[in-house]
């Protein structure tokens, strides 16, 4: 933990160099917890829509702690296609985005923690806990070309298809009488 004098200028006034800012993804929403670089909780859980009304509400949330883009640091795990909206959104507004394997936060929260109570405001939490410590070890997201994307979803696709094509071909086999 820091000490807490080493946030206080000469004039005993609070400097905050970093914003931490952790999101956890769900389908409908996200929780969301803001920690200042001396470790002191800004903003403990705000909830929001996973909507653009709950974008803009995230962003505003955001800009009474900035100083400058380079200051704010927001992670998030990487669940499903959930996230892409909101990574997308947060990016465009230049923001430093990092998208984190769901594994590496398990094993922060759990090593800040003997309890094993898991809630969406205790994973936002710990999100944010987890690149307040790694920040300076994480790369941040970087957008792929447009044309990979595609290409990715294409491919799974097919193999869906194929997937689909080969188990009906496997359960038709079962019904085909081999005695006649």
């Amino acid at each position: 933990m820091f000490v807490v004098s080493q946030c206080l200028n000469q004039s005993n006034k609070e400097v905050f160099n970093l914003i931490f800012i952790g999101i956890d993804i769900a389908k409908d929403h996200h929780d969301i917890a803001i920690i200042n670089d001396c470790g002191e909780i800004l903003n403990s859980h705000l909830h929001i829509e996973n909507s653009a009304s709950g974008l803009k509400k995230l962003h505003m949330e955001i800009r009474p702690h900035m100083k400058s883009l380079d200051d704010i640091h927001i992670g998030m795990e990487e669940t499903g296609i959930y996230h892409e909206n909101l990574r997308d959104f947060l990016i465009a507004q230049r923001y430093t985005v990092y998208s984190i394997n769901p594994k590496l936060t398990y094993h922060s929260r759990l090593s800040s923690s003997t309890r094993r109570t898991k809630t969406d405001k205790l994973d936002a939490i710990a999100i944010t806990r987890y690149i307040m410590n790694s920040h300076t070890v994480l790369h941040s997201y970087t957008p792929s070309l447009y044309h990979l994307d595609e290409l990715k979803q294409l491919s799974r696709s097919y193999h869906n298809k194929k997937n689909i094509v080969c188990i009906h071909i496997f359960f038709s086999n079962d019904r085909i009488d081999f005695n006649a």
